[in-house]
């Protein structure tokens, strides 16, 4: 409940809690697995609150563990689909901490690993969902991997193996809201690589199949967080599309819309400084476009806008080196439309999120986010 919510500090001391009752019974019978493959899931769990704290030596170690766990009931039992399980989501997890460690190459590997897993227990039993899913899973892993290094066309093949998955998952089971969203992901990393190798029509039908996804989800139900944190980010992609192509109008009401959700978040929780410089960032993209359509008085008020939210990051944590650069290229910016002189680099500010990823509903246990996605990019 506390991790769901992102409260971490919270989740943190009860896994702590489970976590050492569990290492007592494992220590008391080593020979029961089933409190050994418990103790698995608690390293899991604690590895998971780790990585998003930030602790990725902390949490590499603790997913590590678990995984040498995993490997363990597999010797004893190697046709066990559950250890079998544990272990491919122990490498998926190890991997996701090695690619923030900016390990490429190691995380590869260990996403390769647990891919190997998936593959093989969803060949075997292709009626198994969740066996379907952690394939689809690896899959969208290893072409984040492979996108971040510049191999595109691999990242695709790997993009379009986990489109198909849940594409299935999601037709087999339509009210399902966890396979839905696996499908409009699945569809937004597709639209970003074609977005980078300059396809911008094929990237907007994926961009848009994904919007309508999140926005059936979102009005479904509006309460929940992540379906509206998903809209924003697929009308923040439309628009990229529409303004790399030159429709600066168009690009322009997906950006307000993006900026109306984005506002949501900031003023829900004013003190999550990510949250504050996405609307920061959200007001540099509005900047953007005002410019290119000639109105500069609306350029400059957007800027303005962004400014100030990043002058309070600034004043709050001096030390943030990013947040000084961002404002500073604000001042710049106002700087250069105040003096009528040409601006070469409104769009977006160079400026990536820094928000957090929000724990979004998923099946089962809670899934990791995939460390490429940004809320604006």
């Amino acid at each position: 409940m506390h991790f769901a919510q992102g409260l971490l500090d919270e989740a943190f001391a009860s896994y702590d809690i489970g976590f050492a009752i569990g290492e007592r019974l494992a220590a008391a019978d080593r020979g029961n697995a089933r409190r050994q493959h418990d103790l698995l899931l608690s390293h899991q769990k604690i590895g998971d609150v780790l990585r998003l704290q930030g602790e990725l030596d902390a949490a590499l170690a603790s997913y590590r563990s678990s995984r040498a766990i995993a490997e363990r009931l597999i010797a004893a039992d190697p046709g066990n689909a559950e250890w079998q399980r544990g272990l491919a989501a122990a490498q998926v997890k190890i991997g996701d901490v090695l690619a923030l460690a900016e390990r490429p190459d190691e995380a590869l590997a260990s996403y390769r690993a647990g891919h190997a897993v998936a593959e093989r227990f969803a060949a075997a039993d292709p009626g198994d969902a969740q066996w379907q899913n952690d394939l689809g899973l690896a899959h969208e892993r290893v072409g984040a991997v492979l996108e971040a290094g510049g191999d595109f066309d691999a990242a695709l093949t790997e993009y379009r193996a986990s489109l198909a998955i849940a594409g299935r998952l999601a037709a087999a089971d339509p009210v399902n809201a966890g396979w839905q969203r696996d499908l409009a992901v699945a569809h937004e990393h597709i639209g970003d690589v074609l977005r980078a190798r300059g396809d911008l029509s094929g990237a907007r039908r994926h961009y848009e199949a994904k919007k309508a996804i999140v926005g059936r989800l979102a009005a479904a139900d509006p309460g929940t967080a992540g379906w509206q944190y998903d809209l924003g980010t697929s009308h923040a992609r439309i628009g990229f599309v529409l303004e790399a192509g030159g429709d600066y109008a168009a690009a322009l009401k997906e950006y307000e819309a993006c900026l109306a959700i984005v506002r949501r978040f900031a003023l829900a929780d004013p003190d999550n400084a990510g949250s504050q410089r996405d609307l920061a960032v959200s007001h540099g993209r509005l900047a953007a476009n005002y410019h290119r359509l000639g109105k500069t008085a609306q350029a400059l008020a957007e800027l303005r806008n962004g400014r100030d939210i990043m002058a309070a990051l600034v004043s709050a944590a001096p030390q943030v080196e990013q947040w000084t650069a961002d404002l500073a290229r604000f001042d710049g910016r106002i700087a250069a439309l105040q003096g009528r002189a040409t601006v070469t680099a409104m769009n977006p500010l160079t400026m990536a999120s820094a928000s957090a990823t929000l724990p979004l509903p998923t099946p089962g246990a809670a899934r990791p986010p995939t460390v490429t996605v940004k809320f604006i990019d």
